[in-house]
């Protein structure tokens, strides 16, 4: 099963402009002793308001609180479906599942 691993060139970079939107990367800061709205509060003191908030897929633990917090914020979501294939413990070979 795959992990996030910042060491990863594409996934170190922490910012880059794709035809001329600015995309800033933040990594999870979320830990369970601390409640992930405080969490998402520190971020937005602390940064620029993002325009939007783009999430992997809803099947997400934190997808529900981080749409429900930009909800309160008025900042959009926006989802990318992932398909059943693209969990490694599905397939080894995502490319070619078949």
């Amino acid at each position: 099963m795959g992990t996030h691993d910042p060491q990863r060139p594409a996934l170190a970079q922490t910012s880059e402009t794709i035809d001329g939107v600015e995309v800033v990367r933040v990594p999870s800061r979320y830990r369970p002793n601390r409640p992930l709205a405080q969490t998402l509060d520190a971020l937005l003191a602390s940064k620029r308001r993002p325009d939007v908030i783009h999430l992997m897929h809803p099947r997400n633990v934190l997808a529900a609180q981080v749409t429900a917090w930009a909800l309160r914020h008025s900042i959009p979501t926006v989802y990318t479906w992932l398909g059943p294939f693209h969990d490694a413990y599905l397939t080894p070979d995502r490319d070619r599942p078949f």
